[in-house]
């Protein structure tokens, strides 16, 4: 029997995602950030999280979906990302947060039969969750 892991499920515009909960740190409202200027436009700024200054990405602009509009379901997922053994930790913008799913990867469908608008190195299989199907990220790639 295969094993399960855990996925969180979100939304970006109209699309809906999962990403491990392994690179979820936690999840957080959006609260005070500093712009900076002249920086990557998917970059929005940076933010204090209980003492630590991360940067917060655009996830929407990532994707190609126009920035976010913040408002009362915006979240922050705050993300570790593992880039041959550096960790970095950083804040991703998300229009809201749906649920958390078990999956085993058998259930995971081989991303380069996706057929999407989006990068290809951004999504790592397809799922099939509620009668809709979702797009697995690759934070290593996203963000």
């Amino acid at each position: 029997m295969e094993a399960e892991k855990t996925y969180l499920s979100f939304k970006l515009k109209n699309e809906n995602f999962l990403i491990s909960t392994e690179n979820v740190k936690e999840i957080v409202q959006v609260g005070n950030f500093t712009e900076i200027p002249l920086s990557d436009k998917y970059l929005r700024g940076v933010f204090n999280l209980r003492g630590a200054i991360l940067p917060l990405i655009d996830t929407r602009y990532k994707f190609g979906l126009g920035n976010t509009n913040i408002g009362i379901d915006t979240k922050i997922l705050i993300i570790d990302v593992d880039s041959e053994g550096v960790v970095t930790t950083l804040g991703a913008l998300v229009d809201n947060v749906s649920e958390v799913f078990e999956l085993s990867n058998n259930e995971i469908l081989e991303s380069k039969i996706i057929a999407s608008d989006y990068p290809k190195r951004y999504i790592k299989g397809m799922v099939k969750v509620k009668n809709n199907f979702t797009m697995l990220i690759n934070p290593l790639e996203v963000f």
